[in-house]
């Protein structure tokens, strides 16, 4: 089975915030916890993503705009179940790798964490926008080489809710997800 390295940096500067230090941490330590959980199964994967990312508000994002009055939540369910059975056949098919922070900054009462994703000989530039959530965070989206998670899945969303709508939405995800 395979085995993700996470590449633990955690760079010390003078002047850094304690926010921006949290959200670095944060990253750093869910991404081991993805990493172990998807090493078990899809469930313990599942289960980590509904514990530190706003599967809510991401299912909602993932959706065109004319769409979201519409949305269940079959659809939030569903959409759980897919995103998490993708992340578990992602990182099964990934082999080693570790995941390096580039940098963090807010933007408005987001904060951004910059990173780079090592695996198979190959680098992947990932963002995370985290939401503080308590004395943690929650992460409300994912960019993949610039391109936001969400705004992905609303262009591979749009044929399906065409011809399907949102029962038809569902459908795809519950076959597309496991």
């Amino acid at each position: 089975m395979f085995r993700i390295v996470v590449t633990m940096l955690w760079v010390w500067m003078a002047g850094v915030a304690p926010a921006f230090a949290d959200a670095s941490l944060f990253v750093q330590r869910l991404s081991g916890k993805i990493s172990d959980a998807a090493e078990t199964s899809v469930s313990q994967t599942a289960l980590i993503l509904g514990r530190y990312f706003d599967i809510n508000a991401m299912a909602f994002a993932a959706l065109p705009e004319a769409y979201r009055p519409k949305a269940t939540q079959a659809y939030v369910t569903a959409y759980h179940a897919s995103v998490a059975g993708r992340f578990y056949k992602e990182f099964q098919s990934a082999g080693e790798g570790g995941l390096r922070v580039l940098g963090v900054r807010e933007n408005g009462n987001l904060t951004l964490v910059g990173t780079e994703v090592h695996e198979g000989g190959r680098r992947l530039m990932v963002e995370f926008y985290l939401r503080r959530d308590g004395t943690s965070f929650k992460v409300v989206n994912v960019a993949l080489e610039g391109l936001l998670i969400t705004k992905q899945q609303q262009r591979d969303f749009q044929p399906i809710l065409i011809s399907g709508d949102i029962p038809g939405l569902i459908n795809w995800l519950e076959r597309t997800g496991s």
